[in-house]
């Protein structure tokens, strides 16, 4: 009797274990493991839109500053370029102008030579 006790109660204890998992148990154990994840999804994705907007803010003040930097740069190259463009015109104007009177200051020798001026 005492053997029959011990197997009644081993099976007692054991008879869970024999139970066999419906598709419904199954379905809820998935669904409770995946809520987590779920939530820790959308969490993810909410601060993944977070850092896009920062990064677009940060994208906006980069181009801002390129067209800042591209302005100065131009400005530089026109202001450069414009004093180079002078400089080249006063040269030429003196140097025709110094031809001019290179050549009256031949003339006037040539017309003290012949002593038409004195």
């Amino acid at each position: 009797m005492k053997n029959a006790l011990v197997i009644i109660l081993l099976f007692a204890i054991s008879f869970p274990c024999f139970a066999e998992l419906t598709e419904q148990d199954i379905r809820r154990i998935i669904r409770e493991e995946l809520e987590p994840l779920k939530i820790e999804i959308a969490t993810i994705k909410g601060d993944i839109k977070v850092m896009n907007s920062r990064f677009d803010a940060i994208d906006d003040k980069i181009s801002l500053f390129q067209w800042f930097i591209g302005g100065l740069v131009a400005i530089i190259v026109f202001a450069i370029g414009l004093s180079l463009l002078l400089m080249t015109y006063r040269e030429r104007k003196e140097n025709r102008l110094s031809k001019e009177i290179d050549e009256l200051k031949q003339e006037i020798a040539a017309l003290k030579e012949k002593r038409i001026i004195t």
